[in-house]
């Protein structure tokens, strides 16, 4: 089935586009700055990479949250892009029977496709997300995006762009400054403080996310 195989490939997908995401998005060069403490730095983030991660999930999302409505199920994978992927891959004989289901595919497809194009633009330059030390990157301010790719060499959990956001909506953490960007406003935190709040502030583990 096609789609079997589509939900497969998608842990790869979003690995490689995490890569593609921690680069400097080329149109903005120069544009944009986090201070780590000492001297700044171009922020380690490619919008459009960033965008299309986002389009995936919310496809991926709305299609779990359609089975899950219709076949009166529960969700019970992980809070992620590539949770959602397996939960639906797993699930596969609930969507088939779910009504409007032959639109499944192409619209899936289609956020997959976003997600390579965003990969093949190359970048002007490539900026490693590298901590060595906890306590230094704590000064480190950065966007939801690159917080959220941070997370694996912070050792933290459950820790995405989403979550994030939930902080700062239930006035746990507040952005030290939003950047114009375009037509948009992207928030930058202060690493420490959006750390400090994830632990103390508790998580609905195992839920999908809105």
């Amino acid at each position: 089935m096609m789609l079997d195989k589509l939900l497969g490939e998608i842990p790869g997908l979003i690995e490689d586009l995490a890569v593609t995401v921690c680069r400097l998005d080329r149109t903005g060069k120069g544009g944009m700055k986090i201070s780590s403490g000492s001297d700044e730095q171009p922020l380690p983030i490619n919008i459009g990479a960033s965008d299309a991660g986002d389009e995936l999930r919310n496809e991926l999302n709305g299609w779990a949250r359609l089975v899950c409505e219709e076949r009166c199920i529960s969700y019970d994978g992980a809070d992620s892009t590539i949770g959602v992927a397996r939960w639906l891959k797993k699930n596969l004989a609930s969507l088939a029977m779910t009504q409007g289901a032959e639109e499944a595919l192409p619209g899936i497809e289609a956020a997959m496709k976003r997600c390579r194009r965003a990969m093949d633009i190359p970048a002007d330059d490539d900026v490693a997300v590298a901590v060595v030390d906890v306590a230094q990157a704590r000064n480190a301010e950065l966007n939801a995006a690159a917080i959220a790719l941070m997370r694996h060499q912070l050792g933290v959990e459950d820790l995405n762009a989403r979550r994030v956001e939930t902080l700062r909506k239930a006035g746990m953490v507040e952005p030290v400054r939003l950047v114009a960007r375009g037509k948009r406003d992207i928030a930058v935190y202060r690493l420490g403080d959006v750390l400090d709040a994830h632990e103390r502030f508790p998580s609905r583990r195992g839920k999908m996310s809105a």
